[in-house]
């Protein structure tokens, strides 16, 4: 069973159509059985919104879990353990909500898209992506990543990408 976890700007993009969704990030999605989103991705654009940082989203904040629904998506579970281990990652990366997801993924041994890289394999090995240290979890080995920048768009005529009927 495979399954990804999405970033928040790649699961916003998946509402949109928006031609950012790498054409990776698309073909694991439509490979997948599931395609998660964390619940700190509806408080960080929520709270994007909000602080007018993110405007373009605000249509959408009143109904992110029915939208996630209808394009067959799940949401991710969130737990103590994912939270103490993304306050205590040994990564240098600041963002709390990008320290979640990725302790998330780490926890759960998702595949996970952020926007500007597509993490197309997971492996315990080194540590490294694109010459920059990942977060590892305490007691556990360092998590290493296959990457890739975004290089093909999508071009959709859709308001929406839905992952399964």
């Amino acid at each position: 069973m495979k399954t990804v976890l999405l970033d928040t700007h790649a699961w916003a993009w998946s509402l949109t159509a928006d031609e950012r969704l790498s054409k990776g990030a698309l073909n694991a999605i439509a490979a997948a059985d599931t395609v998660l989103v964390s619940p700190i991705s509806f408080f960080e654009i929520t709270q994007k919104v909000r602080l007018n940082k993110w405007p373009d989203m605000s249509p959408f904040t009143g109904r992110l879990p029915a939208l996630l629904e209808a394009q067959g998506g799940a949401i991710a579970d969130l737990d103590g353990v994912i939270c103490a281990n993304a306050g205590t990652m040994d990564w240098t990366h600041r963002d709390p909500f990008d320290r979640l997801l990725a302790a998330t993924a780490i926890h759960r041994n998702l595949r996970w898209f952020p926007p500007t890289l597509s993490l197309t394999a997971w492996s315990q090995e080194s540590g490294e992506v694109a010459g920059a240290a990942y977060p590892a979890l305490p007691g556990r080995n360092t998590t290493s990543l296959t990457t890739r920048r975004p290089s093909m768009r999508l071009s959709c005529t859709t308001t929406s990408i839905t992952w399964r009927a």
